[in-house]
């Protein structure tokens, strides 16, 4: 067959060929050259039906992606997505939208596996290819007006097995803990414990977030930022509050910004696993510890499990438009830590 060759530096069949003013180069990647040959052949005929009787346009999922980018990019979470599909670009992202399926899918889905992400992610990741295969079919239109997929294909999640309650902290393991991590990360985990905020809520927090009423600091979260699609305010005790003054000047935008400038993806890094692991808590502090630890100091004052469940955004009964009696009432609760528990140096 014309434009069929090998390359010397691969096993696969290639295919060169120009086909209605367009050039086709691509690997069959196979071996075999009778299926090569009728890969080869599909191709052409839907390059000539796209170009003579205007088809559907063929999108690789690299170009799929680029163009949920271009059209979400004011999406809060875009960067969260593009971060996602990054994952995926090394085993789907040069595959035509139209091929990739489950069975076309799995291969990467456990490579990801594999590479030691926790099911949740690469969950996440899925749902991310989803919703961009999802846009191919019914939101996006090629230049003849037809969508770039017939149907949305459906790709299994992985069950969340690796899923284990987080343990709160004693004081003494968090001392411990202390001791093996730089200021930037004592700070960060100091934070936490006394706001119980999620990791990535605290990741992407932004100056443009926080307020003040009378003498109180509190951010008001808008619900892209909160795992429960609500928005809300997280009220600032004492240590929380220098923490956020401390903080001012580091950058223009996240009040936590990682050493490189831009912002944090995520606390439970390298350096936290290796503080960890030297105060010999491996299999006992994640970064949800800090969570578990502000709710279970939480109740060990006194604090009711209703208030409790509004602190964490576990209730949904705050209000969409803050109050100051609210912010009055939450400050004093979670004052009850700042007192309770001396601030540490950084």
């Amino acid at each position: 067959m014309e434009g069929l060759y090998k390359h010397k530096n691969s096993q696969y069949w290639q295919l060169s060929k120009v086909v209605a003013g367009k050039l086709i180069r691509r690997s069959t990647k196979t071996k075999d050259k009778a299926e090569a040959e009728r890969r080869a052949r599909k191709w052409i005929a839907e390059i000539e039906e796209q170009v003579i009787h205007g088809a559907r346009t063929i999108l690789t999922f690299e170009q799929a992606a680029a163009l949920y980018v271009d059209s979400y990019g004011h999406k809060k979470s875009m960067d969260d997505d593009i971060h996602s599909l990054q994952r995926a670009m090394p085993f789907i992202g040069k595959m035509d939208i139209e091929t990739i399926h489950e069975r076309t899918f799995k291969p990467c889905r456990d490579e990801l596996l594999k590479s030691g992400l926790k099911a949740s992610t690469v969950n996440r990741t899925i749902a991310i290819i989803s919703l961009v295969l999802k846009h191919c079919a019914l939101t996006w239109r090629d230049d003849h007006n037809k969508p770039y997929l017939d149907t949305v294909p459906r790709i299994e999640r992985v069950p969340e097995r690796d899923k284990s309650p987080a343990i709160p902290l004693t004081n003494e393991q968090l001392s411990s803990l202390f001791e093996h991590m730089n200021n930037r990360y004592r700070v960060i985990t100091t934070f936490a414990i006394h706001t119980g905020l999620r990791e990535k809520t605290q990741c992407a927090l932004q100056w443009d977030w926080l307020h003040q009423e009378n003498g109180i600091y509190f951010f008001w979260l808008p619900k892209s930022s909160m795992k429960s699609g609500r928005p809300f305010y997280c009220v600032l005790n004492s240590t929380a509050a220098a923490i956020i003054m401390n903080q001012k000047g580091l950058h223009s935008e996240y009040v936590f910004p990682s050493p490189r400038g831009g912002r944090y993806w995520k606390f439970n890094s390298k350096h936290f696993r290796g503080a960890r692991t030297k105060a010999g808590l491996n299999g006992i502090a994640t970064w949800h510890s800090m969570r578990a630890t502000f709710a279970t100091r939480l109740r060990k004052l006194g604090v009711s499990e209703e208030s409790r469940k509004d602190l964490l955004d576990h209730s949904g009964s705050i209000t969409t438009h803050y109050s100051v009696p609210e912010i009055n009432n939450l400050y004093e609760l979670v004052q009850k830590l700042a007192y309770e528990y001396p601030k540490i140096e950084y």
